[in-house]
């Protein structure tokens, strides 16, 4: 389930994403996929950084130590991804926030999760 519009909705490339439906979910990646292609690079890195951060707030409202553990991973690959689109694109400081972040994230899943 895929909300995000392309240019035949007449709607903005990324609006209307619903973040949660590609959290945790198995066919996921391909959704993602067709969901990033409207978008452009920076919208992309928006998106998986707004991703990361539902997942880390995800986290928090899981009722099992795996629950915690897979959302910890989803905010993780969302991050990823968008440090590397980042790099790509020669967008150092934006590259350099998101390891931040990442490392944050790494450090609260650490000593509150594990």
């Amino acid at each position: 389930m895929c909300l995000c519009a392309g240019p035949a909705s007449g709607r903005a490339a990324g609006a209307g994403l619903e973040l949660g439906a590609f959290i945790g979910d198995a066919a996921s990646a391909t959704r993602l996929a067709r969901c990033t292609e409207a978008m452009t690079s920076n919208e992309q890195i928006a998106f998986f950084e707004r991703q990361a951060e539902e997942a880390y707030g995800a986290m928090y409202d899981a009722t099992s130590p795996s629950d915690a553990a897979a959302r910890y991973s989803d905010a993780k690959e969302a991050l990823y991804s968008a440090i590397g689109l980042a790099n790509g694109l020669g967008q150092e400081e934006t590259a350099k926030r998101l390891e931040a972040r990442l490392r944050e994230i790494k450090a609260v899943f650490r000593s509150q999760f594990s």
